[in-house]
């Protein structure tokens, strides 16, 4: 008799992850077997166990999911680290087939993606800065999860912060509004999610004063005009503070 067993090379935390089982050449007995996911490498706590019945050349597949609260329980062991490893524990005592098996298997913290926008790139400190932000799993589908949204000024200072957790449509919208004073220059809108609030992307807009936009006109004539003329020619030409052309007409 014997057993084979697909599993994902890494689990990601909060995410179910999908187990392959068959057992062969166990003389038409059916094979009780247990999955269990464990701490590495102090074996003192179960994330997750699924108990399955098999039948020879008939594959099962089991979902074994690591919840976010169960990797952060501990910090004495070190669950919060980005590189650590569970066990993947299969194991059965059924007569037609007994054996006990455990392999470590990668565990990544990050999973899922967090997607921050502006409406605009450039903004003047009396304009209001529209945010919007999506989370999404690892399958780009809208998932509920606690997110916080900070806007940082160019000092590196957080002028404002949203704790939210996410409603059914999936989307996060919120409208920032500049101090009286604001700091020009480059700024950042930082989003947390994941455990622990511990992974973040950013999007990042720029805070100008706003100058009225000069030009310069131009007004070509003739040096002379004579009594008899009937008809002058001369040009009107504008140009932009960069020195581009605005107008031309003659």
């Amino acid at each position: 008799p014997g057993y084979f067993i697909a599993a994902p090379n890494v689990f990601r935390v909060g995410v179910e992850e999908s187990v392959s089982v068959d057992v062969y050449d166990t003389g038409g007995a059916t094979v009780t077997l247990t999955l269990t996911l464990q701490d590495y490498p102090a074996r003192t706590h179960n994330f997750s166990q699924v108990v399955v019945d098999c039948s020879e050349f008939q594959p099962v597949t089991v979902q074994l999911r690591i919840a976010p609260a169960d990797v952060v329980r501990d910090t004495a062991l070190g669950f919060d680290a980005d590189t650590k490893y569970v066990y993947l524990s299969a194991s059965s005592t059924s007569p037609g087939l007994t054996f006990h098996e455990d392999i470590p298997v990668l565990l990544r913290h990050a999973s899922g993606h967090l997607f921050l926008h502006t409406d605009k790139p450039v903004y003047t400190p009396d304009q209001h800065v529209r945010i919007r932000a999506f989370p999404l799993n690892e399958d780009l589908v809208p998932q509920g999860e606690s997110v916080r949204i900070d806007v940082v000024n160019p000092q590196a200072v957080t002028v404002d912060r949203l704790d939210v957790a996410v409603g059914d449509t999936g989307f996060i919208s919120k409208t920032f509004v500049f101090p009286a004073f604001p700091v020009f220059g480059n700024w950042s809108v930082v989003g947390y999610h994941g455990p622990q609030l511990k992974y973040n992307s950013t999007a990042k807009f720029e805070v100008k004063e706003y100058i009225l936009p000069t030009f310069s006109v131009t007004v070509g004539a003739p040096r002379f005009i004579l009594p008899q003329d009937e008809r002058i020619s001369g040009n009107v030409s504008a140009r932009h503070e960069q020195n581009t052309p605005a107008l031309f007409c003659q």
